[in-house]
């Protein structure tokens, strides 16, 4: 409805999920921006929202422009480079160029 691009899933649930409860397909959205509701809701599910950035201080602006600021992660091949980005994002953790899961995630 505010112009992001259904990639794939969507609010139909995955087959073989229970009838009760409510369950959503994994799902993308493309050409999304901080000012939608998909992208400043937190969403209990498997959603994930690409938002496109010119520069690396826009990306940052992007990333610190939340109430929530739970995780980030940096991902590059400069991790001196990478280290100096993760400072400058506020959240309660950032990874650097590793993703570490927990003995319960649900993925």
């Amino acid at each position: 409805e505010e112009g992001a691009r259904l990639v794939t899933g969507g609010l139909e649930a995955p087959p073989n999920t229970p009838t009760s409860g409510y369950f959503i397909k994994p799902t993308i959205f493309a050409d999304a921006h901080n000012d939608m509701t998909v992208v400043r809701e937190e969403i209990f599910g498997p959603v994930l929202c690409i938002i496109p950035y010119e520069s690396e201080e826009e990306a940052i602006d992007i990333a610190n422009d939340t109430i929530y600021g739970l995780s980030n992660a940096v991902i590059s091949a400069d991790q001196e480079h990478a280290m100096k980005i993760a400072s400058r994002l506020r959240s309660g953790q950032v990874h650097v160029n590793t993703l570490s899961r927990g003995p319960t995630s649900p993925f």
